[in-house]
């Protein structure tokens, strides 16, 4: 099945990477370099799973899924990240997991993204 995924990240090579290694499974993929951006993005197109960068300037990961959250409370997200200016990757994964569907410390080989996405857009949400 066809989803919408939308990804924002701030690191333009993640970025492109990230999209090219979706649209391979089929997926409809949409990307954004800025949270602010990105939702604006989700004002236009309704998406399945959204792939967001904790560690990003002008808004970061923790406070774009919050805000997503409040907005549309079905939809899935995941937070990747490596740690960075909130603390290292499993100190952030604590605190954004009130907001994250599911979450994946960098760096990850791409067929673990991939078997994540898929089991993200096979449930049903919430996630047990």
């Amino acid at each position: 099945m066809n989803h919408s995924i939308l990804i924002v990240d701030d690191d333009k090579n993640c970025l492109e990477f990230l999209k090219d290694s979706l649209k391979t499974n089929n997926h409809s993929v949409i990307s954004s370099s800025s949270a602010l951006d990105a939702l604006e993005i989700m004002e236009e197109q309704a998406f399945d799973l959204i792939i967001i960068d904790v560690n990003m300037p002008e808004m970061n990961g923790v406070e774009l899924a919050q805000k997503i959250f409040e907005l549309q409370p079905d939809i899935k997200t995941l937070g990747i990240t490596g740690g960075g200016f909130l603390g290292d990757a499993d100190h952030v994964k604590s605190i954004a997991e009130s907001f994250f569907t599911s979450f994946l410390k960098k760096p990850f080989d791409i067929e673990v993204l991939l078997n994540i996405t898929k089991e993200l857009l096979d449930k049903d949400y919430p996630l047990q």
